[in-house]
Parts: structure tokens; sequence; C-alpha cells
């Protein structure tokens, strides 16, 4: 019986004591914690090998509250959610992530939209598509090198957003001539009339390379590779100068 006072009495003591310390020494580890300061904002942007439209520079200037610095503020008075939306909100920017690092650091980790195209209009400002279809703005930082997209159509592509709706033909056509490694090397140009008609432009050959609307891609761009691998050998790069392959199982060479 004195056994079982002994548990009964000092075991429920002992447990409510171990409690009592815990969480004393929790709430003064978060007390601590929360009343850390923010020593430096570490940015690490993916992507950047291939896009200097932004740097790690332009980051930190877009992470302030009223103008504000975060460095040597209170990490209780810092949002992360708002500063992701904050960083979300730049046009280079395709994804975001905030949070806190060792020693007292703000990690920021945002992933930047790669352009695959540039828009060209003849009576307003040209612009970047993105590998996503998102319209994104020229930079005087930098100028990439990449296939550019003319013709009346662009005006609709720019002010309507077209290439961001789901399934968009125009991106559908710029992913299939990034896939194959000879027609991302020899497509220079995609010109597009006011109802949507298609035509490419080549860095070698004068032909114009006439799609028709972009539907049935994969079997026009068959079609053209038959025209590269079987006749241009027989008659030569030059001796055609259009080439329409907007019908079912044809191509039209003249």
């Amino acid at each position: 019986m004195k056994f079982l006072k002994k548990i009964s009495i000092k075991t429920p003591v002992k447990i409510i004591i171990l409690l009592v310390v815990f969480f004393t020494l929790a709430g003064f580890a978060g007390s601590r914690y929360g009343n850390k300061v923010c020593n430096k904002i570490d940015v690490k942007l993916i992507g950047i090998e291939d896009n200097y439209f932004i740097n790690e520079e332009d980051v930190v200037s877009a992470l302030s509250y009223d103008g504000v610095p975060l460095s040597g503020n209170s990490f209780e008075n810092i949002n992360l959610k708002d500063l992701e939306g904050k960083i979300r909100k730049q046009q280079y920017i395709k994804s975001a992530e905030v949070f806190r690092g060792l020693g007292g650091n703000l990690v920021v980790e945002a992933e930047l939209v790669k352009p695959v195209a540039r828009l060209v209009q003849n009576m307003a400002a040209d612009a970047y598509l993105g590998v996503d279809g998102r319209i994104i703005p020229i930079s005087d930082r930098y100028t990439p090198r990449m296939m550019i997209i003319t013709g009346d159509y662009v005006k609709t592509i720019i002010t309507e957003k077209v290439t961001e709706q789901p399934e968009s033909p125009i991106m559908n056509l710029i992913e299939l001539i990034e896939k194959d490694e000879f027609l991302k090397a020899q497509i220079s140009q995609i010109d597009i009339d006011k109802q949507g008609n298609v035509v490419l432009y080549q860095q070698v050959g004068k032909q114009r390379i006439e799609l028709g609307k972009p539907v049935n891609l994969k079997s026009k761009l068959k079609k053209l590779e038959i025209f590269y691998s079987e006749i241009l050998p027989r008659k030569g790069w030059n001796y055609y100068e259009r080439v329409n392959l907007a019908y079912d199982d044809q191509i039209i060479c003249e």
C-alpha cells in the first residue's frame, strides 16, 4: 500500500513540475526567437543564368515597409506572406518564397520568368513573351537574343493576354519549336496577321513557311521536317520562295 501511495502522489507531482519547466523554457526560447531582428536579407534567384532582367538588389529594394528597410527590424513586425506577395508582383518573378533562416537572416528564394520570344510592334513598345505565356516588359538592363514575333496579331497578344490562356495555340507552337533543337536554331521569326495566320521565317533559306491557322501543329511541323530532309537536298536551299503547309497531307512549294 505504501508503494502505491508513492506512485499515486509523487508521480503526478513530478509530471506537473516537468511540464511547468518545459513550458517555461519553451516560452523563454520563443520570446527570444520572436524578439530577434533581421540581420540581413539573403536573396537566391533561380534561373538568373538565362535572365538578367532583375538582380538581388532589385528584390531587396522591393522589400520594405513604407520605405523602411527590413534589416534591423524585429521579426515580430515582419509579415512573411506579405513580403512574398510583394515579390510575386514583380513582372520578372514567376514564384517566390520568403522564410527565416539561421543567424537572423531573412531568406528570399525567387524563380525568374524565362523569356522565349520578343514581341515586336511597329507603333508601340515591344515586350517579351515568357515561357509560361505571360507578357514581360522590355528592360534597359538586358536584351536577350531570341526568336521574334511580328505582325498585326502582336497587339492582341499584348493587350488581351491570349497567350496566358490554357492551351494557347501560339504557346503550343513556340513550345514545339523550343523542343526541337533544329527548329529552335533555324526558326528566327513568327509572323501572325490579323486573322491569326502564321508564317515562319528562317535563319537559313529564303522561303516563307506558311502554316495557316495554328492548328494541327504537330502534323504541319512533321511536313516541314519532310521538306527539310527530302525536298531541299534535291532542289537546294533557295530554289523555292514559298512553302505552304496549311492543308492536310500536302506540301505546296513554289
